[in-house]
């Protein structure tokens, strides 16, 4: 589990591959900056350390051209088929609860 954490770690460092996101982003070449995990106490120390912009199902309620989606595993595959065969986008009640949780 050591492993995992050394991970989260390393984004925090100068020439990481979140910084690449950054000037990606500053430079207009992409919107939003997002993260994933398979741990949730990985996920939560993650949203903890820095404000991520999304989540899938918001990603996807917004005008996107990509949405990187690891798979480490089968179910993890179809269930990633399951939202997107059942997705809806998100009210604009709900982005505004989002944006207004996010800024808290």
């Amino acid at each position: 589990m050591l492993g995992r954490f050394a991970k989260l770690e390393h984004l925090q460092h100068k020439h990481s591959a979140r910084e690449a996101f950054e000037k990606l982003r500053d430079q207009g070449k992409i919107r939003y900056i997002g993260v994933t995990s398979h741990s949730s106490r990985v996920l939560a120390d993650a949203i903890e350390d820095y404000p991520y912009d999304c989540a899938l199902h918001y990603v996807l309620s917004h005008p996107v051209s990509t949405a990187i989606v690891g798979i480490s595993a089968v179910p993890h595959l179809e269930e990633n088929v399951r939202v997107a065969r059942a997705f809806e986008p998100l009210g604009e009640k709900e982005l505004v609860e989002i944006r207004a949780a996010a800024r808290a």
